[in-house]
């Protein structure tokens, strides 16, 4: 199953990798920031997602690895607080 916000996050993500690898992580956090906002998320989802992106995203990481990561993280999150 592919979540709805996959290939959206996944390609914003990728463009963050341009940045300094070192502000990587800060580039994530306004992703989902941006890209979570119109969803109108919790903070604390959005903290999670946040959370298992960082975990498991490497800077280098190519999109197709972007994209599976992305997508576990998304279907863990929804799972975590559907409500």
């Amino acid at each position: 199953m592919t979540h709805r916000l996959t290939t959206t996050l996944s390609l914003l993500l990728c463009a963050a990798q341009a940045c300094k690898p070192e502000r990587f992580e800060y580039r994530t956090a306004e992703v989902i920031e941006h890209l979570v906002d119109l969803h109108g998320w919790s903070d604390e989802r959005k903290a999670d997602l946040y959370a298992l992106l960082v975990e498991s995203i490497e800077v280098d990481d190519k999109m197709l690895v972007i994209e599976r990561k992305v997508n576990d993280a998304l279907i863990k999150n929804e799972a975590r607080f559907r409500g």
